[in-house]
């Protein structure tokens, strides 16, 4: 993304780039959409201006994006109206509901009652992203801050076969 700090999904507080065509009542793509005008509500809040406007891909194609801020992205509901002075085009309105990815504080319960998407997917990004110490006996994955132990899990090694024992 040419957007350097934007998520491939929507995460509330992170940026989010959006992309969508622009149609007209025929259902056409509208290229080289004049006086673009892109508007946010937040938690069904009043619609106000986007910080960025739509920017159509290529010269041509009719299709477009727009770069939402962490701030923008920053409610349960984010509904975006894309629409411009163009003649024949209609208001083309995306609602994003943004995942709200909180620092894991264990390991995600499995099973039935488990963990929520949410949960797991805060988890596998901790494991991607964070600190991971080992010793010879031991792995311990690190919070964001790297001032607490999220989970820690045992190794064992006979020479031949390492082993990675559960994270709790």
């Amino acid at each position: 993304m040419a957007a350097t700090d934007a998520q491939p999904f929507p995460i509330k507080n992170k940026a989010f780039r959006v992309v969508f065509p622009l149609l007209d009542a025929d259902g056409d793509l509208v290229t080289g959409a004049t006086t673009p005008d892109s508007e946010i509500s937040k938690d069904q809040g009043t619609f106000v201006d986007c910080t960025n406007e739509m920017t159509e891909i290529a010269t041509t194609s009719g299709v477009y994006y727009l770069d939402l801020t962490a701030t923008e992205m920053n409610a349960d509901c984010v509904v975006i109206i894309a629409k411009s002075a163009t003649a024949g085009m209609k208001t083309t309105v995306m609602t994003i509901y943004p995942i709200d990815l909180k620092e894991p504080t264990g390991v995600p319960a499995y099973g039935a009652g488990g963990a929520g998407l949410e949960e797991i997917l805060a988890w596998i990004m901790a494991l991607q992203r964070n600190k991971l110490t080992q010793t010879s006996t031991t792995s311990t994955l690190r919070n964001d801050a790297d001032s607490g132990t999220i989970a820690t899990s045992t190794i064992a090694d006979d020479g031949t076969t390492l082993t990675r024992g559960e994270w709790a």
